[in-house]
């Protein structure tokens, strides 16, 4: 499929149990266009393994993140070398860090 702005990939109106064993939604090395919006996600925390997060972009490109819930996470959004864009309405609640945002310089 050949995403573009106009129809880009959407994850919309689901719940994600996390389990406590990975990030709830994940989105890596893409260049793709896409939308996370209404989602709940809920029970990616730390473990024995490494920190997760509710949503997580990692070298992730052509975003666009709103009116998510993100409950009982140790991050509620994390985004390591990602450009993209948030909307407001994205509610962070019961988490050890809300957003966080890295560059590789």
């Amino acid at each position: 499929m050949n995403q573009s702005i106009e129809k880009p990939y959407v994850i919309e109106n689901v719940t994600i149990d996390a389990n406590d064993k990975s990030s709830g939604i994940k989105i890596v090395d893409s260049k793709a266009y896409f939308v996370v919006r209404n989602c709940t996600l809920y029970n990616a925390t730390i473990t024995g393994r490494g920190y997760y997060a509710a949503i997580e972009l990692a070298n992730a490109t052509n975003g666009e993140i709103s009116e998510n819930r993100c409950l009982n996470s140790t991050y509620g959004i994390y985004m390591h070398s990602t450009t993209g864009y948030m909307q407001d309405g994205c509610k962070i609640v019961k988490f050890y860090k809300a957003l966080i945002y890295s560059l590789d310089v």
